[in-house]
C-alpha cells in the first residue's frame, strides 16, 4: 500500500498566491485524522497545470501519467477542485479508482471510494458539478480578457507584428505602431505597382524607413492582395 498525496496549482494560481505548502498541511492533516502515516506519504506535483482546459484528464496530468495505481493505495487532495475540475473525468476516475481498490480522501469528505460513506460520495459528485462550473467560468473571464484587451490595443504575446512596438509591461503592454510603419507599407505598394521586385523594395524601404526582409515585403504584399505591377 502507498499513500500519495497530490497537490495541483495552475499558473494564475500560482500568481494569486495558491500555495502547494498549503495543500500539503491539509493533507498531513487529512492523513492524522484518518490514522495514516503522514510521514509516508509519496508526494505526486503539479505546479504550473491548469485543471480547466478541455478535455482534461487525471491520469495524463504530468505527475500522474507514469505512476501505477495498485489495490490498497490511497490517494489524498486537499479539496476537490485540486483533484479535478472535469465533472464526467471526475466521476469515471472515482469508479475506476473503486473498481481497482483504491481510495481517495478529500478534505472535508473522507474516502469518497468507501461504499459506506454514502453522504461524501454524493457531495463529492455535487462538488465535482461545481469545480467544472468554476472551469467554465474561468475560461469565460479569460475570453472576455483577451476581447477586451484586443480591442484596446493590448499585447496577446506571440511574434510581434513587423513594424510594431511591445509598450509596458506585463498584462498591461500594448502593441503600438510605429510612425514609419504606415508610409513604408505605401512605398512597398507604390514600388510593387512600378513592377519592383521584393528584394529591390526590401533595400529601398530599410534604408528609407525600416528595416524588412524581402519575405515579409512579400507577405504584407499577399494580404494587401497586391499583384507585380498592378495598384491596389
Amino acid at each position: 500500500m502507498t499513500i500519495y498525496g497530490y497537490k495541483r496549482v495552475s499558473t494564475d494560481e500560482q500568481v494569486k498566491g495558491t500555495s502547494l505548502q498549503t495543500q500539503q498541511t491539509i493533507i498531513e492533516g487529512v492523513a492524522k485524522s484518518n490514522l495514516l502515516d503522514e510521514n509516508a506519504i509519496v508526494w505526486l506535483e503539479d505546479a504550473g497545470v491548469s485543471g480547466a482546459k478541455d478535455g482534461e484528464c487525471f491520469y495524463t496530468r504530468p505527475a500522474i501519467k507514469d505512476i501505477k495505481f495498485e489495490s490498497g493505495d490511497i490517494i489524498i487532495v486537499s479539496d476537490t477542485d485540486r483533484f479535478n475540475r472535469d465533472a464526467i473525468d471526475s466521476l469515471v476516475t472515482v469508479k475506476d479508482f473503486i473498481e481497482r481498490g483504491i481510495s481517495l480522501y478529500i478534505n472535508g469528505f473522507g474516502n469518497v471510494c468507501d461504499p459506506a460513506n454514502i453522504h461524501s460520495n454524493f457531495m463529492m459528485k455535487q462538488m465535482a458539478v461545481f469545480a467544472e462550473y468554476e472551469k467554465m467560468k474561468i475560461k469565460e473571464r479569460q475570453r472576455r480578457g483577451i476581447k477586451e484587451k484586443r480591442e484596446r490595443g493590448g499585447y496577446l504575446g506571440g511574434k510581434i507584428p513587423w513594424g510594431c512596438e511591445k509598450i509596458g509591461l506585463g498584462k498591461k503592454s500594448v502593441l503600438q505602431e510605429k510612425p514609419e510603419r504606415r508610409r513604408a507599407i505605401e512605398a512597398m505598394v507604390r514600388l510593387n505597382a512600378d513592377g519592383k521586385g521584393s528584394r529591390p523594395i526590401a533595400e529601398y524601404v530599410s534604408n528609407k524607413f525600416l528595416k524588412v526582409t524581402h519575405q515579409t515585403v512579400i507577405h504584407l504584399l499577399d494580404e494587401l492582395g497586391c499583384k507585380k505591377g498592378q495598384p491596389v
